[in-house]
């Protein structure tokens, strides 16, 4: 819901592709936003609920799509991909002209990791299904090597100050719903711009274009 709610403008009306799609979360938010929603997922389980139960149209891979989009979404599977640029060069394959790429991803210098340097994050976050980590600089580098270009970068921080303290303190997540004290919406708006302002945000999110 938070995706859709961000991209609206863009999704639109818009015939979107959710690579990596899953259990269908984001197909389920933006079905009723754009003009069709489509999909492809590796796990053969997760495929064939959303085919036989849910009636969405979803691939095993861009191989088996037929179809082209005005946009593709990859939220948090490109950090899971051993060829990336192969990927994002299938993309462009199946977009539409003037079509969009966006790009979620977990940021490898959230303050978690490069300014506090929790171990237990570092233990939480480096694990075997994490091929790679980007940050913004090797991330925007991935994407010129694969020839697209950037339309915006943004910075996101998904968890508030309350979940940041209770890693620090206690070495797992869940803060938020301990230290519910400092769930406060300005208090953790000021942290999101300071993390923001300093690329230290917990995800980054970006906009290609062919």
């Amino acid at each position: 819901l938070r995706r859709v709610k961000a991209l609206s403008d863009i999704i639109s009306s818009k015939d979107v592709l959710d690579f990596g799609c899953g259990e269908g979360g984001f197909l389920d938010n933006a079905k009723e936003l754009s003009k069709s929603v489509c999909g492809i997922e590796l796990d053969r389980h997760e495929r064939e609920t959303l085919v036989n139960e849910e009636g969405y149209t979803v691939w095993e891979s861009f191989e088996q799509c037929n179809k082209k989009f005005d946009v593709i979404t990859i939220f948090h599977v490109i950090e899971h991909l051993e060829y990336p640029i192969q990927i994002l060069e299938q993309c462009r394959s199946h977009l539409n002209k003037n079509g969009k790429i966006i790009i979620e991803t977990p940021n490898a210098d959230d303050a978690l990791l490069s300014l506090y340097q929790s171990k237990e994050f570092a233990d939480f976050t480096y694990w075997s299904a994490h091929i790679y980590l980007y940050n913004e600089k090797n991330l925007l580098k991935l994407i010129k090597k694969a020839d697209y270009k950037v339309s915006w970068c943004k910075q996101i921080q998904r968890y508030p100050l309350s979940n940041h303290l209770f890693w620090l303190s206690e070495g797992r997540p869940g803060g938020q719903a301990v230290y519910n004290i400092l769930n406060d919406k300005v208090l953790n708006e000021q942290y999101s711009k300071i993390l923001s302002e300093n690329k230290l945000c917990d995800t980054l999110m970006v906009c290609l274009e062919v």
